[in-house]
């Protein structure tokens, strides 16, 4: 008999401003961007658990997913996880893995595609505190052990491990608290990135560092909001499931740019790489 080669695997993540755009049309826009996809992680979807969930509902009809709805603990960024069914089967789900320790919150669902099993990390880091941020990174770097396959994606609020320091004569000092190491002497040093090098240590790839292409900016083109060019969002993946990785794409429109201070991210996955 022919054997069937399971279609390519799209996940991504899409922090979508404040619950995202008033304007209906606009709303679906934003939709749009990141129609097609198996799996994603929004951010910031505030007010989604109003009027019964009307703009969750709705948001899930123009997808065609189901959602999975995880309360902030902070400013109402509600974090949903779509998934398009029946391809991706949830085994289990738990909102909130941090018991709202978090500033935002982390949740972890555990799915079945194509036969492997694979669990999802979906979160947002503090976007306020290096400190805290790295504090977050203790709720997830155990998922990514050895012969794990884990998914992390959201908006972890900090550059890559490598990427250039910023230049930060651009950048109000008042700021800086958001994004800059402290020296012993009080002084402030270059961009804080303990909380993604933790993850990288702890085992997750990076898919622009896997794959070896350009790391390209999520945020830093709205205007008022921090206006520096830089990477914020991540699909990130447990070395057990890298052989599938094959592409990474930072939706980058001017359609795009108008819609969010956020651009989506998407990771493309082989699942038929794997070993079952």
């Amino acid at each position: 008999m022919p054997t069937t080669t399971p279609e390519l695997l799209r996940v991504g993540t899409y922090n979508i401003r404040d619950g995202g755009a008033l304007d209906p049309q606009d709303f679906e826009r934003q939709l749009d961007l990141i129609a097609g996809l198996a799996i994603l992680g929004v951010q910031e979807a505030k007010h989604w658990d109003r009027d019964r969930q009307r703009r969750l509902r709705r948001a899930a009809h123009i997808l065609g997913m189901e959602p999975l709805l995880t309360p902030s603990a902070n400013h109402g960024c509600h974090l949903v996880l779509f998934i398009r069914t029946p391809r991706v089967q949830v085994i289990e789900h738990t909102p909130d893995i941090a018991d709202g320790a978090l500033h935002h919150a982390a949740s972890r669902t555990l799915v079945e595609i194509d036969g492997h099993r694979i669990t999802v990390l979906h979160t947002h880091l503090n976007p306020f505190s290096p400190e805290m941020r790295l504090a977050e990174t203790g709720w997830l770097t155990e998922y990514a052990e050895e012969g794990r396959r884990t998914l992390l994606l959201g908006d972890l609020n900090t550059i890559g491990a490598d990427d250039p320091d910023d230049d930060w004569s651009t950048i109000p000092r008042h700021l800086y608290s958001r994004h800059r190491e402290i020296r012993p002497d009080g002084m402030y040093d270059g961009a804080d990135r303990r909380a993604i090098r933790a993850l990288s240590v702890a085992g997750y790839a990076d898919p622009s560092t896997h794959l070896g292409v350009p790391a390209a900016p999520t945020t830093g083109h709205w205007p008022g909001a921090e206006e520096w060019m830089r990477r914020s969002d991540y699909v990130l993946l447990s070395e057990a499931l890298t052989p599938a990785l094959t592409d990474w794409t930072v939706i980058d429109t001017p359609a795009a740019r108008a819609l969010s201070d956020h651009l989506p991210g998407i990771a493309t996955l082989d699942l038929g790489a794997l070993v079952p």
